[in-house]
């Protein structure tokens, strides 16, 4: 549950903007350390999302984010609240989407069924409905 700043009041994935010179990766893993007192063993990539929301004065004016996404499976530690985030863990089966973005139950279990995806949403103004979205599946790259 993200307590404060972006997204407050919802349930999210741990996040932040990335520090100069600092790699997206090394992001992932201080931000993680930050919000919920873990560090992760093991990353992968599994989504770039480009979100929007829509400024109902001015149809063509938007405001955009983007956000790349990460799976952990390995990590060392217990996850523990901060003063941005609460963790909790959900079955899969019964992830609160009702409490997440309103586009999160389109492309999270695409993800968690292991593909790799391009997203781009146009959310409200208020990030409470979908306006427009779009999703491709990317290929997995070996290195």
């Amino acid at each position: 549950m993200k307590k404060k700043g972006f997204g407050a009041g919802k349930w999210n994935g741990v996040g932040g903007k990335i520090n100069s010179g600092e790699t997206p990766e090394e992001a992932v893993i201080r931000e993680t350390g930050e919000e919920v007192k873990v560090k992760p063993l093991s990353i992968a990539k599994v989504a770039d999302i480009r979100f929007y929301f829509h400024n109902e004065a001015d149809a063509s004016d938007r405001e955009g984010h983007h956000v790349a996404v990460y799976t952990c499976n390995k990590w060392d530690g217990v996850p523990r609240e901060s003063d941005e985030m609460k963790p909790q863990w959900f079955k899969r089966t019964e992830l609160p989407f009702e409490g997440m973005w309103a586009a999160d139950r389109r492309w999270v279990p695409i993800v968690l069924d292991g593909k790799i995806l391009q997203v781009e949403v146009l959310f409200d103004k208020k990030g409470s409905g979908v306006l427009d979205y779009s999703a491709t599946e990317r290929k997995r790259v070996k290195r």
